[in-house]
């Protein structure tokens, strides 16, 4: 039964309501009872927001009364509408109005007469009657053919008229179709003024489980589910899509309740580039004036910061018609007309200019003064503050809007553009005057450290969103306004917050001006949350102040800015009293520390001199000792020479004998020939530290097995050739040329052998001598490798790009550029006795053409050199090896060479070097 009361209810509204209350004109009034605002609940006008000292307040009326009776008609129960209860209570100024109230608590009625006072507030309304331009070609005189005017259609008539539905949107799928009305919802979007069905507020009021449509001359209900958002999504309303045509003509007719002819200044809340108010007089004159951001300065009707409005005229106890042209690059908004009396915009401007013209001037004066102290004295803080102070007062300037009073067309745009700089750059340059203020770089190291990332971040924030924007001007995505709100936050509160703390413990350390410090600071801190807290910017909200209390709330933080810089001043003063106070200390010292220096360099004159006197004396005795002596140093130079020559002569001979010792050992160790009949891509890099090498290597064919040995013999020198000498004869020994065993049961026999050799029984006292060595046996016919090491590895280097077997994955070091090395590492025992021997292990791997073997000493690798004196390490020359793959064995020798070289530039060479390179055909 629920739908056809409602069906019953809508048709007796339409019948009895509208011819009653239905008001299509804007009433333009100047006399208010001071109820600010008012509500509709359950059919009832509800005071909410009662004004104080108004008339009705002085009478007694309450927020939350029901009005019942206005001047004797009933308005309670019969759906009148908000707009229609605003005109019976609106009306000229000195004029009476009766009421009836409901009061919760009270059974019967309460009845106020009431005067309405004078009203000087804004009006709003957004009743008015429009046509659409797509193609903007007509023009007023156009507008007002009987043809053109009758096509104006009320917007209340089509906010809720479906245009388009969108395809599989929630209004399709409930049954939504173009042309139908939406009644139940009709009343709902008057009361928001400004919406219509398509805007995206309407889909989170829609409460109600059904939809009441008015489709051709049939009144249906589709079914809604209420707790789904977005029911209404998907709908695009007559009203809409005529505003997207981006020139739309209004026309509105003012009803003038008002004791006399007053001006106002016309506002629409709209995205039009460009607005043409049409006046029309009674003798059918036509005047236009023109505003918006789209026109110059010199084309507005009316300039004041950065308000786009037209001046119009109205005539007391007369009706008027206007028509408004809106123009837009893209569609336009809804717009909403409102009302502002000049006069009270005017009386506002003198005394706001006034009061902000003495603010600015004492900034600037400020500013210019610490600059002016900056030349002088070169101490950066006063460079800070004053860059602070100004930037601060042309940020405070541009925000007022009067930046826009001065300058040409563009101005606003590039205002939005680059906003975040203009607001950021004051309190970038506060933290630097915070940090040289407070001196946090000597006394508080660690908040000098938080304060300088502060300042950076903010710093790089600002930049990348300069950059971003540059590169897309006109397409800020989410990441844009995300570091844009990082950015402001750290500006507007962290900038202040980080210093406050510093100020705070400096002042328990007894250092004064941070207490002026800390005091401007919260000043200015408050100063900005009143702002913060009030209406904020000075526009058309707010007349419903006194002019005081709006320029409390519009200089607050002016003012708050002025005693701020006041406090700062007697801060800056107060240190640089005090770095005066102790400059003139200093001064007191070092003149006192020059007297006393001066009165020790007598004394220390003084006490040379005699120490001189006695000095000299000495000296003479001395020189007749010395003279004594003199015969006998000369007796005893004859001598020593005589000894040198001697030593000489043994030196020489001992050096002969060397020297002898190298052709003996150059001459067992393998002959080039030999080496390039048996390895045709090889090289030997052979470095004795000494004459002679404790380093040998030693190369034999047998059959078609090429046996490579390289060692490293304990000691250098002559000890190290000897050991060489018996690691040769036991190789010629241990291999014939008929029996070849594997490397490891090689190095086991030739420890046992050299143990013998030298009667090393494993006691400790005796001497460890012996050898590392690394054997090498390469099969030539099935390229076989097998290794054995007593301390020394096989290093194989192969391309990467061929398939690696699983043998060789463990071996694996390192791979770069292509090319991967494996390292073959030896039993990790010598060649002589040790504390845990073990037998030694042979590891057999296969070969493949173009790899490369390095065996070596560990002479390269412990080379001390390089900038810092370090070993060259074992990495360094995996790396080097790597690096080389592309030369020929011959170059790859030369690199080597040369790469050692320039690493122990300066220093002396401290191990015998040898290092082995095969290449395998």
């Amino acid at each position: 039964m629920r739908f056809p009361k409602l069906i019953i209810s809508f048709i007796l509204f339409i019948l009895f309501t509208v011819p009653l209350y239905s008001q299509v004109n804007t009433i333009i009034y100047d006399g208010t009872i001071g109820i600010g605002h008012c509500h509709i609940f359950n059919d009832s006008v509800v005071a909410i927001d009662i004004i104080r000292k108004s008339p009705a307040w002085k009478v007694g009326i309450e927020n939350s009364d029901r009005i019942i009776e206005i001047n004797g008609i009933k308005i309670s129960g019969c759906g009148i509408k908000l707009k229609e209860a605003n005109s019976l209570l609106y009306d000229k100024a000195g004029s009476m109005v009766h009421l009836k109230i409901k009061r919760r608590g009270i059974d019967s009625l309460l009845s106020f007469t009431i005067k309405r006072d004078h009203y000087s507030d804004r009006l709003a309304t957004s009743g008015y009657h429009y046509l659409a331009d797509p193609d903007r070609k007509l023009s007023i005189e156009d507008i007002l053919t009987d043809s053109i005017n009758r096509l104006f259609k009320h917007n209340s008539k089509t906010n809720n008229l479906v245009h388009f539905v969108k395809e599989g949107s929630n209004a399709d799928i409930i049954g939504l179709q173009p042309g139908d009305r939406i009644i139940n919802l009709e009343e709902e979007i008057n009361n928001h003024e400004v919406y219509s069905i398509d805007d995206e507020y309407i889909p989170f009021i829609v409460q109600d489980s059904f939809l009441l449509i008015q489709r051709k001359m049939d009144t249906l209900t589709i079914n809604s589910d209420p707790t789904k958002l977005g029911t209404l999504g998907g709908v695009t309303s007559k009203f809409r899509y005529d505003l997207n045509s981006g020139c739309v003509w209004l026309k509105f007719v003012s009803s003038n309740r008002i004791t006399e002819n007053l001006t106002f200044l016309l506002e629409l809340s709209s995205s039009a580039d460009s607005i043409f108010l049409f006046e029309i007089s009674s003798n059918g004159d036509i005047t236009e004036r023109r505003a918006g951001r789209g026109l110059s300065l010199d084309e507005r009707d009316y300039t004041y910061k950065g308000w786009v409005p037209v001046r119009v005229n109205f005539i007391m106890n007369t009706e008027q018609t206007f028509y408004v042209r809106l123009v837009s690059a893209g569609s336009l908004s809804s717009p909403w007309i409102a009302f502002t009396p000049l006069d009270a915009v005017s009386e506002y401007d003198r005394i706001e200019r006034m009061f902000l013209s003495a603010f600015l001037g004492m900034m600037l004066i400020i500013g210019f003064y610490y600059l002016i102290l900056f030349i002088s004295n070169k101490k950066r803080s006063n460079l800070w503050y004053s860059l602070f102070i100004l930037l601060f007062g042309i940020s405070l300037f541009v925000h007022e809007g009067y930046m826009i009073e001065i300058s040409r067309i563009g101005i606003y745009s590039l205002y939005n553009s680059f906003q975040f700089l203009i607001y950021s750059a004051p309190s970038l340059f506060f933290i630097l005057f915070g940090i040289a203020y407070l001196d946090l770089k000597s006394n508080l190291k660690w908040w000098f450290r938080i304060a300088v990332s502060a300042f950076i971040i903010a710093l790089a924030l600002d930049i990348i969103l300069l950059i971003e924007h540059l590169i897309s001007p006109h397409h800020n995505g989410s990441m844009y306004y995300i570091l844009y709100g990082i950015s402001d936050f750290i500006t507007t509160y962290i900038a202040y917050l980080i210093l406050i703390v510093p100020a705070v413990i400096m002042i328990f350390r007894k250092f004064k001006p941070a207490f002026y410090f800390l005091i401007a600071s919260i000043i200015l801190i408050i100063s900005q949350i009143y702002y913060s807290m009030t209406w904020g910017p000075f526009n058309m909200h707010n007349f419903s102040s006194s002019n005081l209390v709006m320029l409390l709330n519009n200089t607050g933080h002016y003012m708050g800015a002025i005693l701020q810089f006041l406090i700062f001043s007697i801060g800056i003063a107060q240190k640089m009293k005090i770095d005066e106070k102790e400059k003139k200390h200093v001064q007191e010292r070092l003149i006192d520390q020059l007297m006393e220096n001066e009165k020790l360099k007598d004394k220390v004159n003084r006490e040379l001199e005699e120490k001189v006197r006695k000095r000299t004396e000495k000296i003479n005795d001395q020189k007749e000792e010395i003279e004594s002596q003199l015969d006998e140093i000369e007796t005893q130079r004859d001598e020593l020479m005589n000894q040198r020559d001697m030593v000489m002569a043994q030196k020489q001979e001992i050096t002969d004998s060397i020297n002898y010792a190298q052709r003996i050992q150059h001459a067992v160790l393998p002959n080039h020939e030999y080496m390039d009949l048996v390895m045709p891509e090889y090289f030997v890099l052979f470095k004795p530290r000494d004459i002679v090498s404790g380093d040998f290597y030693w190369i034999k064919e047998i059959k078609n097995f090429l046996i490579i040995v390289v060692a490293d013999c304990t000691g250098h020198g002559v000890p190290g050739a000897f050991m060489s000498m018996l690691g040769i004869s036991f190789l010629n020994e241990q291999i014939g040329r008929s029996r070849l065993d594997r490397p490891g049961e090689i190095l086991d026999r030739i420890r046992k052998k050299v143990k013998q050799t030298l009667a090393q029984k494993g006691l400790s006292e005796e001497q460890k001598d012996g050898m590392d060595m690394a054997i090498a046996i390469i099969d030539k016919e099935s390229k076989e490798l097998q290794f054995a090491g007593a301390f020394n590895p096989l290093y194989l280097i192969r391309a990467s790009s061929i398939d690696d077997k699983k043998e060789l994955r463990k071996y694996a070091s390192f791979k770069e550029e292509g090319v991967q090395l494996f390292e073959l590492k030896g039993d990790r025992q010598p060649i002589g006795v040790y504390y845990e021997e073990t037998e030694f292990s042979t590891i057999v791997i296969q070969l493949q053409k173009d790899d490369t073997i390095y065996l070596f000493s560990d002479g390269y690798a412990d080379q001390m050199g390089g900038p810092k004196g370090k070993k060259y390490m074992s990495r360094k020359f995996k790396n080097s090896l790597i690096s080389i793959q592309q030369m020929n064995m011959s170059e790859q020798k030369q690199f080597l060479d040369q790469t050692l070289e320039e690493w122990s530039d300066g220093y002396e060479q401290v191990d015998d070097v040898l290092v082995m390179g095969i290449r395998i055909k």
